[in-house]
């Protein structure tokens, strides 16, 4: 019902709808009228079902978060499963009334569309989308597959089915980096668009996969024809905003997500992803901690906002104002893997490795086939002095990289880490293959100039370093880092190093 109800009432251009991956992100609430406020809406449709048999009864109501009062008092819509199609264009059309909008033709046309005639198809695909809410394990994912595959089996031109599969396939590959993963999200989504060209979650579903995959040209025309069939969707700007982010077009990313942010100015995900992207920007912690603050004041008991308050504290050096935060974050949400790889990162910065390792441990122990978070745990043991042991979790951040550049092999972020790795085990020719390989797809990355400069460090070319850090302060790099980065030990006593240095002091 949820499923059926956001998806006709998204069309509509009057109202601006809720998704379900957004109440997935609050997560629980003891009342509609409460999740309705923490998610910023004006009203709730709020029910009960109930049935025996083959039978429906159902009890809804549309409610005013701000009063607490019925607009649509409690009206009973009854049948047999059969008929569940139609109890939901009843409903649907009950609730337009209440809210006194008048639907164009266009709009009339696409509510009455039903994404299949087939109610065994519907309900298989409903119970698939139902397993996907929340935090599900590899268990439950594979379920909801089955779910949206028998959906296929009883009607194979139901494209939404299709988007399914694509969406829990992707979920899949975040979790486990397995390429198979991916390739099966894309087909399914590619499928779903050869059906359905009308529909907006068939254009989320290809856009998301061609973001997660490197076809970013791709997902960002994917993503504009989203918004264009679902105009007053927050979350539709959203993924057109991290489209446009990865096309490398920050000003017309910021740009949707500000617009993500003037549909629905009450939702806080809309705030910290638009502090996310000024804060990967480079150059605007200004702008990312106003968006982060403002999460906060809207929900309090919020981790990431934290988290992410003492990454900007981190990025500019201050490591030990970044730890009250990143620990406020961790009491919050023991399972956020990001406050506990900042908190590696703080203490690494402030030379305590030991203490160091056991937050980038938590962090790995959380999100195994991250290499990323691999490579940090590395480093720690690294400095603690441990070779034997930091290179053997080197090779296996090596590993878990090759499998990401396999998915993507123009992910910068992949082959920027693939290159620190390999210098940081000694292995100087394949480093520099790799951060020549990223650079060549991305110049103007300040990360990569950053990393190039580590790498010409170790590989002993100080003057190629001093030129990369150059570059990469000009462009916006935090001075914060380089100051108290180990790996620059060996320029501690070059005076153009020391000149950048005084800068950052």
């Amino acid at each position: 019902m949820v499923e059926a109800l956001t998806a006709k009432l998204t069309q509509v251009k009057g109202i601006s709808v809720t998704s379900s991956a957004a109440i997935e992100k609050v997560g629980s609430f003891n009342s509609a009228l409460e999740g309705g406020k923490i998610l910023g809406a004006n009203y709730v449709v709020d029910g009960s079902i109930q049935g025996s048999g083959n039978n429906l009864r159902l009890l809804i109501s549309l409610v005013d978060v701000k009063t607490g009062q019925p607009v649509m008092p409690p009206k009973e819509f009854s049948g047999v499963t059969g008929d569940l199609l139609t109890l939901e264009d009843n409903i649907y059309t009950d609730a337009i009334k209440a809210l006194q909008i008048s639907l164009t033709a266009d709009e009339m046309a696409r509510a009455g569309a039903h994404p299949t005639e087939r109610v065994d198809a519907y309900q298989a695909y409903l119970q698939g989308r139902n397993a996907l809410r929340g935090k599900p394990g590899a268990d439950i994912v594979k379920g909801a597959i089955t779910d949206f595959d028998k959906a296929i089996k009883a009607d194979p031109l139901f494209a939404l089915a299709y988007t399914g599969i694509a969406d829990a396939s992707l979920r899949m590959y975040r979790d486990t980096k397995d390429p198979q993963w991916a390739q099966k999200a894309v087909s399914a989504a590619e499928h779903a668009g050869q059906l359905a060209q009308d529909v907006p979650e068939v254009h989320f579903a290809l856009g998301s996969v061609y973001v997660a995959t490197g076809k970013t040209n791709e997902a960002v025309a994917e993503l504009q024809n989203a918004v264009k069939l679902a105009p007053n969707s927050d979350e539709g700007y959203r993924r057109l905003g991290d489209a446009l982010r990865q096309n490398k077009k920050p000003q017309e990313a910021f740009a949707a997500y500000s617009k993500a942010i003037e549909i629905n100015p009450y939702y806080w995900y809309n705030y910290l992803i638009r502090g996310n992207a000024y804060y990967l920007e480079g150059g605007k912690d200004d702008e990312a901690l106003a968006d982060y603050k403002k999460v906060t004041e809207l929900a309090p008991k919020n981790a990431k906002a934290y988290s992410n308050i003492g990454s900007i504290y981190l990025r500019q050096g201050n490591w030990s104002e970044a730890i009250p935060p990143l620990k406020q974050a961790t009491d919050l949400d023991p399972t956020w893997m990001q406050a506990w790889t900042n908190l590696g990162n703080a203490y690494f910065y402030l030379k305590r490795y030991d203490e160091s390792a056991k937050y980038y441990q938590k962090a790995v122990d959380l999100s195994p086939n991250s290499s990323i978070l691999m490579g940090n745990l590395a480093e720690a043991f690294r400095f603690k002095g441990d070779k034997q042991q930091a290179n053997a979790i080197y090779d296996k951040a090596i590993a878990l990289a090759q499998k990401e550049a396999e998915v993507n092999p123009r992910d910068i972020t992949t082959l920027g880490s693939l290159a620190l790795f390999y210098a940081k085990k000694g292995s100087d020719p394949l480093a520099v293959q790799y951060i020549r390989r990223a650079r060549g797809i991305d110049s103007k990355d300040v990360s990569l100039m950053y990393n190039s400069a580590v790498i010409n460090t170790l590989g002993g070319r100080p003057a190629e370093a001093i030129s990369d850090l150059r570059e990469a302060v000009q462009n916006g790099y935090p001075l914060g880092q380089i100051k108290d980065d180990p790996d620059f030990q060996s320029l501690a006593t070059n005076p153009d190093f020391a000149a950048i240095v005084a800068k950052a002091k």
